[in-house]
Parts: structure tokens; sequence; C-alpha cells
């Protein structure tokens, strides 16, 4: 099941980015360890002068679409779109 999911997000992105992909390693995990109690109540960190930014679940809540909601902060944040 890993391996079809990691494919399909693959296939994805690929279509996404609007080229073809060679596959060189193909991993897939699950979000099972991710227990964030007390999270951080913001998106990101970012530095947008010194071009760095911190993201991930810790930022707003426990689930996968929480460290996805935080990644695309920090890349409004660093790039300014």
């Amino acid at each position: 099941m890993a391996i079809r999911t990691a494919a399909a997000v693959g296939a994805g992105l690929a279509a996404l980015a609007g080229m073809l992909l060679e596959t060189l390693h193909l991993a897939a995990h699950r979000w099972r360890h991710a227990l964030v109690e007390q999270p951080l109540g913001r998106a990101c960190l970012a530095d947008p002068a010194l071009g760095i930014g911190a993201a991930g679940d810790w930022c707003l809540g426990p689930r996968a679409e929480h460290a996805w909601k935080s990644g695309a902060a920090v890349a409004v944040a660093l790039l300014g779109r």
C-alpha cells in the first residue's frame, strides 16, 4: 500500500510540474507519530531577510494537513506569493 501511495503522489507531483520525473527512490511514511499536544499557534516561523524558515505539524496541530498548511505558509512568507 505504501508503494502505491508513494507512486500516486509522485505521479501527481509530476503532473503538477508538467514534466516527467525519473524515480530514483520511492517511499511513503504513515503519519502516526505526530502527537502534538500544544502547537505553536502560528502557521510557521520565517525570516525572509535571511531566507530561512521552519514549518511542520508542530506549528498548527497533529495532522498531516497541518504540516501541509504550515509548509505552504512558510513558502508564502519566504517567496512573497
